[in-house]
Parts: structure tokens; C-alpha cells; sequence
């Protein structure tokens, strides 16, 4: 079905805007192509400037301390020898200058002028005009360079005449020195200007650049380009008037050249020389290259804005041309790519190790492919020995030829294509073709070894030769071959938008579809609706961009089963450089993923009953009717079970025994020493029961049950070489009193409103580590509303986040703003948990946490603490029916206070925002002698505001779900949604008849 198309009016319209953003975006690409390449050319010059004159500086400097190493040796030899006899000293002079042919001649000179010696004989005698080289009155001892003159050599040296051009020009370098007699003598050295010019062209090399030599203090130009006037002053250039002034002695700029035409300057003043090197590439020859791009780019960009101008207006009258011919080039250019990668791969599989050894046979230089190919890198090979790349059984024989070379070269086979056996980094031995070719470089002789891995072509070679044996044999193994790669293999195509191509007998047998159902049908059709919709955006995020995906999926048959595939899906890159179709490689997978969900269901099995156990065994729920005691337990084991344990023993009216230990470890074995020392609990106290019941004492104290404890682990838990810390405390209503019996375990704490909190301490080491039995306890008194802490180390060892252990002071602070809140011990542990174990907190240890509250009210007061669930709503009923009868509230209304509690129960369950899935849900009633009745429902979780104004309902219509706040509302004299520190209160209130106990009590009163 042709794909429906837009107007051609908007099509064209279309065409005209792409078109006209098409030449918009050329003119852009050229111009910022056109900038790139100025910059580059301008940077490429700079480069070359500062090279140029930092080369001509030192060749310029060399020159100059040549001429004053020759005249201090020859002032040195005239100190010695005392000679001033003219001969004598011309032959000196001679001998010394002779072979620098940058000297014109070298001469000693009174202060007449008078020419004593010369390295020119011709010159001896001559008289030259002292004038010229503006000596001082007190003669200087260091060489200097005079002012440019003009003249070929002593006898007819003159100054410069300005605008009349010489025939030869010197530049005279100075130096006095003492005569025998002690008069002064000028040693004059006459430096030839033309071999300086001719030093800087040859540097230069006939490029671009042209360079001059300028003396530092008066700019005087005094050799480079031959246009030039020697002698002139180039003081008005940047040089002198901008950077020597502030002592910049090199630098780069873009200014007036020598010739005054705008140029790229570099420049450099000598260290030991009163002279500036400058080079320069005039702008008119710096910008041709950017001339010649700019008219190529701009050729090629017109060419292209017109070419696309002119298509956008055949387009509307040729649309179906244009899609047949954009198929047709697209199809090319999809085979010039195919062609351009299988070229490129055929480059790669052939890229060679290419490694330079020096005349020792060491390493000097390789390329990239030697590290791949030797499993070396880079520092590891150079400066290494080519024999340590050889295998044993070649490397004492080129180490012999290496040695003999070059009076007997056959023993290298150099030039010669020869197979050796390599070394890799980790010791083995890989086949490989080996050619060398010597090559010296001035006085040393190198060798360039040239050397391909030939490991899979030996393969091949060997494969080959067993195919070609077994050709005859192997005709129906082939197909076999086939059969069995069908088997294993799933193999599909698919265009860009997941249109299936083609798809192997794998593919139709797995999956039980007909290949004809198959192919033409998007891969989607495989789709289980197993895996979320972020791992198929992933999918195609990662194979849209062109790369390769490796992952797991989970397919569905036609008959609806599920089957697990290892994934490869590749993307093949169309004309446009995006993939234009993708393959994909699995395999099944399916019995190893239902054998390893198997073993995690039966893993899981097996936490479930560890976990089971340690709720039953170790941290047993406590009683909740207890009266005047409210008690709540929480425990998290760090590896499913644990060794913590919790118990609370009910001794008799208003006294309560709680035991909180910890044994050393974790996992079963941890869990089965705290099941035991449990066990170990309840017998001792029971056998002190039964010795106290016959004397009429009365309960055995913590210390002495502990006491007896200990006498019973402690041989058993040496032996295991294992320990148990471990916190006895005894709760006793009826005498206010707190005693309690600390062996190491983490210290509990005594909350009281308004007061600071009291840590009771331990008093002896762990069970299990001395032998000793005597045990002590500590007494505290108790009052309404105080609450005790106790808790397992893997609340304070638990990391958080920032990498700082939670620590006593964060729980600290925490219990105390619990406390301040009056919340329920449930709430309270809970939050506790929320605000210092969150989820970026890591536990280290099992968690254990046992809060037990006196409320304030006594007997008054009754708690029911539930999971949360609506399984639970039983216990709400039977919970607040009794609460109501205790009341004497009529059946009526009775049923509508449960029916408006389990309302508020649901509610707390289903719609309360961020609570806790496992934090418990808590009950409370309140009674008092005025009939009041107040039930408090409380989780976690964020506040609630119910509206103003509520709709209103049909009772009978109405079913238990949640959605009650009407009949919460009807059924209650006040209703209250409270939130303080993250905990939810919803408080009913409903006045009651007085009940019959309660009226007693008033008439009494």
C-alpha cells in the first residue's frame, strides 16, 4: 500500500525552505571552513616564524662568537709571545683566520690607524681613519661589533653614503689589546656581510619567509633580502619602538615589515650580541593559500546552493523521478560504503609490525601494530633487544649473524622473506614472516624489520590442506554442519523499523511461527510484555546510534509460552550514516534461565523459612496485654537470618523480664547459638523457679539468672570460640523500679520527657569470655511515660552515605525528638528506622530494636499493634468491639465506632503516601471516668487533610474499602488527623455512657 503523501504545494513549499536551509547551512560549513583554514595557515606561519628566527639566532650567535673566539686566541697568542714584529704577526694572523670564511681578513692597528699586521699582506701598512669605529678614550678589553662599512677589506674600508649603493659591505668586530710596550692596539676583524646573507637564505630555504639582521641599538639593517638598502635604519619598526623598550627580546606580532608592507613579524634578540635577528612573511604571500581555498570553497558552495536550488524547482514536477532516483543512489551508495568497509578491513587484517633496530640490535622506533601484535607497549619495546623478540630457537643464531654482520651478510638473509618464530609478552611463540632491510642514516647503520603474524594464515593453511584431504569425505557433514548451526543459531534481519527480512529455520522453529508469517512482520511480534519498556528504549537507543547491543530477552511464542535468548543485534549503517538494517544473532537460552529461576525460587524458599524461623525462634512478638507496659520489636537480619534474638518474659502482675543479645557471626550458625542461649534462658529461669517456689523466695534477680546462664553456655561457648553480648533488663510496675544486668551488649537507654537520657551501662563482658560467674546488677527508678531503648550494634555500625558510621549521638537526637512527640513505641522504632537506616544507608550488621513504653493513663490505656494489612481488619473489629462493651455502648452504636475504626484502618493501609510497607499499624483506646472514649489509629507516612465539606453517602451502599471518611465522621463525636516527626494520628472520640465499673468509681468518689 503506497504510503498516503502531502500536497504538492506543501511539498514544494517544503522543498524551497529545506533547500533554501540547505544553502544557508553550505554558506555556514564554507565560511567556518574558510576561518578554520585562516587560522590554521596563520598559526602554520607563526610556527613558522618563530622557528625560523630562534635557528637564525643561534646560527647568527655561532657566527659571532666564532669571530671572538678568534681574536681572544690570537690577543692570547700576541699576550705570550710579546710578538708585534709585523711579519711575525701577519703570519699569526694568517694562520688563525684563514680557514673562517666569514672572516674578510682579521688586523692589529695603533692608534694612528696604522695597519701593524694583517691576515692580508696587502693590507700591511695601509692607514685607515680611526673614526670609523668610534672607539672611546679608554680602551675596551671585550669584543664588539662597529657600525656596517662600507669597502672590501682594511685599505679601503669608508662609511655608508646614504642612497648610493657599495659594492661590498664589512661589518668590523673590535678588541683591544696591550702591546709589549704597553701601548693600546686595536684588533680589527672585518666579518663579510655577503656570507651572513647567504647563511640566512640558507636557512630560509627560498620559502616564504625573508629574514634580516639589525643591530640592537639603532635598528641599522645590516644583512637580508637583497631589495633592501644596507646600512638603513629600521628603527620605526615595532620592534625597537614597542617590545626592546620593555625588554621583550622575542616575540611574535603582525605589523609594517622591513619593506613597510603589512607582514607576520617574529623576531629575536642574540643573548651575547648587540643584535636582533628579524624574519617576516609579507600578508600578500601569507594569504594566497587562503585566496585560493576561499575561491575553491566558494566555487564549490555556489556550486552546490545552485545545484540545490535548481533541484527544488524540478522537485514539484518531478517527485516520482526523484524518489526512484534517490532509491537508485542510495542503493549505490550503500555498495560504496559495503565496498569502502570491506576495503577497510582487508587494510586492517593487514597491517604489518614495522620495528627500526640500531647497529646493537636495539629497538629505536615501531608502530602501533607491534604493541598488537607483541602484547607489549610502546615503553617496553624501545630500548629493548630485537633478540629478546625471537624464539630460542632463532635468537642464538641471528645473535651469531648480528655479530658477523657486515663481513658476512647471507646470515641475516636481509631483503629476503623469511618465517620465524616470534615472542609475546606473556612467553609464547606465534609463527610469523619476517623481512629486514638495512639502511644507514650519516655514520650509523640501522635495520627496519618488517614483520606480519602469519598464526591464522598457518591455520589456514593447515584447515585448507585437511579440507582438501577430506573434501570427498566431508560433502554430507557439510549439510550436517548446517543442520546443527540451525539448531543452535537464531538468526534475523530487519530493516530500520523492525521489519523482519529473513529469519533461519531456528527462528520459525522456536518460536512457532511460519517463516511466511515471519518475514514482513515487525520483531515486536516476539514481544513477551515481560521486560519493562525502558530495556526495549535502551535496546533501541544503543542500535539507532550504531552500536552493537549484547543482552538478554524474553520472547513469546505463538502459542503464548515464554522462551530466553542471549542477544547480539548489530547495525548495519546505510547512505545516511544511520543503520538501515539491523542483525540479530541469539541463543537459546531457556533451560539455563528456568534452572536458575528454580534455584532462586528454592534460595528464596529457603529465606523465607530462615526468616520464618528467626521471627518464631529468636525474636518472638511480645505479648501486647501486658497492662501499664507497651512493647514493640523489630529485627532485619543482613543475610536472611541472623543471631540476634529478643525475649520478653510476663513474670506476674505489672513485671516484665526483657533479654536482648547478639552472638558473634552471622548466617545459621549465628542463628542457631541465639535459638540455644534463648532455650538456655527459659530453662535457668525455670529451674530458679522451681528452688525459689519451695522457700517461698521471690523471682531470681537478673543477675542471678544471667549468673545461671553463663555457668550453662560458657564451657559450650569457648569450646565454639564464640561469645554472646547480651542485656537483661526487668521492668517492675508495681515497685517503679528498673534493674537491669549489661554483658557487652550495646548500652539501652532510658527516654524521660524533660530530662536528659540515661544510658545504662554494662557491667561485665560478653558470656563466653571469662569464666568468672559472679554478675552484679543496677537499679533505676521508673515513672509514667519514660521509654526504653534497647537496640543491636548494627544500628550505630551502619554506614551512611557520606561515609560516616550513623554513630550514638544521631540516635541519640533522634529518640529524643520521638520521645518529645508522644507518638506509640511502634511509630516511634519505625520512624527511628526511616530517619537513620534509609535506603542510602548500608547495614553491616543484623539490626534488632526493642522500644517499651509506660503510658501515662496505666490500665486506662490498651494498644493493639498490626501488621499492615487488610487481612488484618479481624483484629480491628474484636479490638474496639471490646473497647465499646467495656464502655456499655448499645450494638448500634458499638458497630458503627468498629465499623468507622476499620474504615480508618483501611484508609492508613491503602492510600497513606510514602508509609512503610512493613511498619506495623498501631491501635490505641483510651478510657475515662467521664465515659469518654478515644480510639487512635497510627502509621507512618505523610499528612492527610481531609476536606471541609464531605459528600453525602449511602451506608448500605458503601462496602468496606477505605473511602469511609463520611462515616468516620458520622460515627464519631470529634475526629482528629494529627501528623508530628512523620507519623500519622487518626483520633476518634466518642462520648460514652458512663460504664458500670466507672459509675462505681464516680459514686465512690
Amino acid at each position: 500500500m503506497r504510503t498516503p503523501t502531502l500536497p504538492e504545494r506543501r511539498l514544494s513549499l517544503l522543498a524551497l525552505w529545506g533547500a533554501g536551509l540547505l544553502c544557508a547551512l553550505c554558506l555556514g560549513v564554507g565560511a567556518g571552513f574558510v576561518l578554520l583554514e585562516k587560522e590554521r595557515i596563520r598559526q602554520g606561519a607563526t610556527d613558522e616564524v618563530v622557528l625560523h628566527a630562534k635557528a637564525l639566532e643561534e646560527q647568527t650567535s655561532r657566527t659571532m662568537t666564532m669571530a671572538d673566539t678568534v681574536l681572544r686566541v690570537i690577543a692570547d697568542i700576541m699576550n705570550e709571545t710579546g710578538g708585534e714584529e709585523s711579519a711575525r704577526l701577519s703570519s699569526l694572523l694568517h694562520d688563525s683566520s684563514r680557514r673562517q670564511p666569514l672572516l674578510r681578513s682579521v688586523s692589529v692597528l695603533d692608534l694612528d690607524g696604522r695597519v701593524l699586521g694583517s691576515s692580508q699582506p696587502d693590507n700591511i701598512g695601509a692607514q685607515v681613519d680611526m673614526g670609523l669605529f668610534e672607539h672611546s678614550e679608554r680602551p675596551r678589553t671585550e669584543t664588539r661589533p662597529g657600525r656596517l662599512l662600507a669597502g672590501r677589506d682594511v685599505r679601503d674600508l669608508r662609511a655608508l653614503r646614504p642612497g648610493q649603493p657599495e659594492a661590498a659591505y664589512v661589518l668590523p668586530m673590535l678588541r683591544w689589546v696591550q702591546g709589549v710596550r704597553g701601548q693600546p692596539l686595536l684588533m680589527l676583524a672585518l666579518i663579510n656581510i655577503d656570507y651572513l646573507a647567504n647563511e640566512q637564505e640558507r636557512m630560509l630555504s627560498g620559502g616564504r619567509s625573508r629574514a634580516a639582521l639589525l643591530s640592537y641599538t639603532e635598528g641599522q639593517f645590516l644583512a637580508g633580502p637583497t631589495d633592501l638598502e644596507l646600512g638603513r635604519s629600521m628603527s620605526h619598526l615595532e620592534v625597537f619602538t614597542h617590545f626592546l623598550p620593555r625588554n621583550v627580546e622575542h616575540s611574535t606580532y603582525i605589523g609594517p615589515g622591513l619593506g613597510g608592507q603589512p607582514s607576520l613579524i617574529g623576531f629575536r634578540a642574540l643573548r651575547n650580541w648587540p643584535l636582533v635577528v628579524v624574519v617576516e612573511v609579507p600578508y600578500d604571500k601569507l594569504n594566497l593559500p587562503l585566496h585560493h581555498t576561499m575561491k575553491q570553497v566558494g566555487g564549490v558552495t555556489l556550486a552546490i546552493c545552485v545545484f540545490i536550488i535548481g533541484m527544488a524547482g524540478l522537485l514539484h514536477s518531478s517527485l516520482r523521478r526523484e524518489e526512484q532516483h534517490g532509491q537508485h543512489l542510495r542503493a549505490v551508495q550503500a555498495a560504496a560504503r559495503g565496498l569502502e568497509l570491506r576495503r577497510r578491513a582487508v587494510l586492517e587484517s593487514a597491517l604489518d609490525a614495522i620495528i627500526t633496530f640500531d647497529g646493537d640490535g636495539r629497538v629505536v622506533d615501531l608502530n602501533p601494530a607491534a604493541e598488537q601484535i607483541f602484547g607489549r607497549s610502546a615503553s617496553q619495546l624501545l630500548q629493548g633487544s630485537l633478540f629478546d623478540l625471537l624464539a630460542p630457537l632463532h635468537r642464538t643464531a641471528y645473535h651469531d649473524a648480528w655479530q658477523r654482520y657486515p663481513d658476512d651478510q647471507g646470515l641475516l638473509a636481509l631483503n629476503h622473506c623469511v618465517e620465524i618464530d616470534a615472542l609475546r609478552a606473556d612467553g609464547g611463540a606465534f609463527p610469523a614472516e619476517m623481512t629486514m632491510v638495512p639502511m644507514r642514516s650519516g655514520d650509523g647503520l640501522f635495520f627496519t624489520m618488517t614483520l606480519r603474524d602469519i598464526t591464522r594464515r598457518r591455520q589456514v593453511e593447515a584447515e585448507r590442506d585437511a579440507l582438501l584431504m577430506r573434501y570427498r569425505t566431508l560433502a554430507t557433514d557439510l549439510e550436517r554442519q548446517k543442520l546443527a548451526l540451525d539448531e543452535h543459531a537464531i538468526v534475523s534481519i530487519t530493516d530500520a523499523q523492525g521489519i523482519i527480512r529473513y529469519a533461519n529455520a531456528k527462528l520459525a522453529e522456536i518460536s512457532g511461527y511460519a517463516p511466511g508469517e515471519l518475514i514482513g512482520s515487525r520483531h515486536s511480534l516476539l514481544k513477551s510484555g515481560r521486560q519493562s519498556r525502558e530495556t526495549y528504549l535502551a535496546l533501541w537507543d544503543t542500535i539507532t546510534q550504531g552500536r552493537i547491543w549484547h543482552g538478554e530477552l524474553v520472547n513469546r511464542r505463538k502459542n503464548g509460552r515464554f522462551y530466553w535468548v542471549a542477544s547480539t543485534i548489530v547495525p548495519v549503517p546505510g547512505d545516511d550514516g544511520r543503520p538501515r538494517e539491523y542483525i540479530s544473532i541469539q541463543t537459546d537460552i531457556s533451560a539455563l534461565r528456568q534452572a536458575e529461576m528454580a534455584l532462586a525460587e528454592a534460595h528464596q524458599r529457603e529465606l523465607d523459612i530462615g526468616t520464618r524461623i528467626q521471627q518464631s525462634l529468636l525474636v518472638t512478638p511480645p505479648s501486647q496485654q501486658v497492662p501499664g507496659l507497651w512493647v514493640s520489636v523489630f529485627n532485619q537480619a543482613s543475610q536472611g537470618i541472623d543471631g540476634d534474638f529478643v525475649e520478653v518474659f510476663q513474670l506476674g502482675e505489672g513485671c516484665v523480664d526483657i533479654v536482648v543479645g547478639d552472638v558473634m557471626g552471622k548466617g545459621l550458625s549465628a542463628a542457631l547459638m541465639g535459638a540455644a542461649t534463648k532455650l538456655q534462658f527459659c530453662r535457668s529461669m525455670t529451674e530458679l523457679m522451681a528452688t525459689s517456689s519451695g522457700t517461698g523466695a521471690a523471682w531470681a534477680t537478673p543477675a542471678q539468672i544471667v549468673a545461671a546462664v553463663h555457668r550453662a553456655m560458657t564451657p559450650h561457648l569457648q569450646a565454639l570460640e564464640a561469645f554472646v553480648t547480651l542485656c537483661h533488663v526487668r521492668l517492675d510496675m508495681g515497685r517503679r523500679c528498673l534493674s537491669w544486668v549489661g554483658c557487652g551488649h550495646e548500652e539501652p537507654l532510658v527516654l524521660r520527657q524533660g530530662q536528659a537520657l540515661r544510658r545504662l551501662e554494662n557491667q561485665h563482658p560478653p558470656l563466653g569470655v571469662l569464666d568468672d560467674d559472679q554478675y552484679q546488677q543496677d537499679e533505676l527508678p521508673l515513672a509514667e511515660g519514660d521509654v526504653l531503648f534497647l537496640c543491636s550494634d548494627g544500628v550505630t555500625d551502619a554506614m551512611r552515605p557520606d561515609g560516616e558510621r550513623v554513630g550514638h549521638e544521631r540516635v541519640h537526637a533522634a529518640l529524643q525528638t520521638l520521645v518529645a512527640s508522644c507518638a506509640p513505641p511502634s511509630a516511634m522504632m519505625q520512624r527511628l528506622r526511616r530517619m537513620l537506616l534509609h535506603d542510602g544507608v548500608q547495614l553491616n550488621d543484623d539490626v534488632t530494636m526493642l522500644m517499651a513504653h509506660m503510658p501515662v493513663g496505666g490500665c486506662d490505656t490498651e494498644r493493639l499493634e498490626l501488621p499492615p494489612h487488610v487481612e488484618q481488619l479481624h483484629g480491628v473489629r474484636a479490638f474496639v468491639t471490646e473497647q465499646c462493651q467495656t464502655m456499655g455502648l448499645d450494638e448500634g452504636a458499638s458497630d458503627l465506632l468498629t465499623l468507622a475504626a476499620v474504615e480508618a484502618f483501611t484508609n492508613a493501609v491503602r492510600h497513606t503516601v510514602n508509609r512503610p510497607a512493613d511498619a506495623p499499624i498501631e491501635l490505641i483506646a483510651r478510657r475515662d471516668r467521664l465515659g469518654v472514649l478515644m480510639l487512635e489509629v497510627v502509621c507512618l507516612g505523610d499528612p492527610f487533610e481531609p476536606p471541609a465539606h464531605l459528600p453525602e453517602t449511602d451506608l448500605n451502599a458503601f462496602p468496606e474499602g477505605g473511602f469511609g471518611l463520611s462515616i468516620i465522621r458520622m460515627a464519631c463525636d470529634s475526629v482528629s488527623y494529627l501528623h508530628a516527626e512523620g507519623i500519622n494520628t487518626v483520633r476518634m472520640v466518642r462520648h460514652c455512657r458512663p460504664a458500670p465499673h466507672a459509675r462505681g468509681v464516680e459514686e465512690t468518689v
